[in-house]
């Protein structure tokens, strides 16, 4: 690969269908689609992890909780979605089921952690659904197929979620295991963190890298956000000082400033704050002045 730094092409078939389902958009509209966590990449995934998941015979009474669960599952990656807790687990075993055999977890967690090129990678496979990778070099008298990986991502799955979260997958929602983290610089250091408290509270939140609205992850690490939207903006071309923004943190990175992440809460919660735009409405909205002096 020439570069790392493209990704897969569902927020962008998101983005086109929202645009284009009427033919005149409004700022209201723009909220809808800034914070849209509908998946086009599950919506292409589910139905074929489904079909194999149900050829592989009976599953367990929780196995069996977590499919029917999947199969009314609507596309959507809100924080209060169980769905969307067991997809995106899938997806990421779903990976490992079909490369780590054949290169190692070492070196599995080094690919994986280009998650441009592990997921374009699975991305391609998934369309083919043929392919010597699908095989199992540690079952030498099998030779494995799509559905196996399926099953196997499924499984492997259900397994992890019950570790984490407990035998009740109706209680999988994924913003219990899918938070927003901001962290300070300074916070990495632990004898720092433990002494100004720099780092805010994880925040539960729902979308993922595939959504509209994005609340991405590192791969290897799942699944503490830790990159997504750094602002949103919707500017009104009729009237300027209607329009309206928003940043996940806040306009200081001094942990004592009263706007150290004052905008977290308005931003999960996908609200937004005006955002003047004449000389005149910011002059009377102004909160705060700098005088600049050339020092004489």
């Amino acid at each position: 690969h020439i570069g790392t730094w493209y990704s897969l092409p569902d927020r962008y078939s998101r983005i086109t269908d929202m645009l284009t389902a009427k033919e005149v958009v409004s700022p209201a509209d723009f909220k809808k689609i800034q914070l849209d966590q509908h998946s086009n990449l599950a919506k292409r995934y589910l139905p074929a992890f489904i079909q194999a998941i149900g050829k592989q015979g009976e599953l367990s009474p929780l196995e069996q909780k977590a499919f029917d669960i999947l199969k009314h599952w609507d596309y959507s990656m809100d924080a209060k979605n169980p769905g969307a807790s067991i997809f995106e687990t899938m997806y990421l075993q779903f990976m490992q089921c079909i490369f780590q055999d054949e290169i190692g977890a070492s070196l599995f967690e080094s690919f994986n952690s280009t998650s441009s090129i592990s997921r374009n990678t699975t991305e391609r496979l998934f369309v083919e659904r043929e392919s010597l990778w699908f095989d199992n070099t540690n079952t030498p008298s099998q030779k494995e197929e799509f559905s196996d990986m399926a099953y196997c991502a499924f499984t492997q799955a259900i397994d992890n979620l019950k570790a984490k979260m407990g035998e009740e997958p109706s209680e999988w929602e994924w913003g219990k295991i899918h938070r927003l983290v901001l962290a300070h610089p300074l916070g990495a250091v632990n004898v720092i963190e433990k002494a100004f408290n720099l780092n805010p509270e994880p925040v539960s939140v729902g979308g993922s890298f595939h959504t509209i609205s994005p609340y991405s992850y590192n791969s290897n690490k799942p699944f503490d956000s830790n990159h997504g939207s750094s602002h949103r903006h919707i500017f009104d071309l009729s009237n300027w000082d209607n329009s309206l923004t928003v940043i996940p943190t806040g306009i200081s990175g001094i942990p004592a400033s009263r706007h150290y992440c004052d905008q977290t809460k308005l931003y999960v919660d996908g609200s937004y704050h005006t955002d003047y735009f004449t000389k005149e409405k910011v002059v009377e909205n102004s909160l705060y002045h700098m005088t600049f002096t050339n020092g004489k």
